[in-house]
């Protein structure tokens, strides 16, 4: 019975352990695709990829101690109706 039981913690960990590091190759992967499209979208903001980058930030709104902000930047009156 102890073996049976013993097999099965050290499926389990092993099971865990895989799953943990998959992730964290999973993380490390898209950090370094999105590091590689900043760097590429600095050099050449022509590409298709850059302007859709661009476009998705520009959607970006929320709400910071009640002052809207869009792309980063508060919404003054000027810029209200971008």
């Amino acid at each position: 019975m102890k073996s049976k039981l013993k097999e099965v913690a050290l499926c389990t960990v092993a099971a865990l352990t895989a799953i943990g590091l998959g992730a964290i190759d999973r993380i490390q992967h898209d950090r370094q695709a999105n590091a590689f499209l900043i760097e590429t979208c600095k050099s050449q903001p022509q590409l298709a990829e850059c302007k859709a980058r661009k476009e998705a930030a520009k959607s970006i709104r929320y709400t910071f101690n009640g002052q809207e902000f869009r792309d980063g930047s508060p919404v003054s009156a000027f810029g209200a109706n971008e």
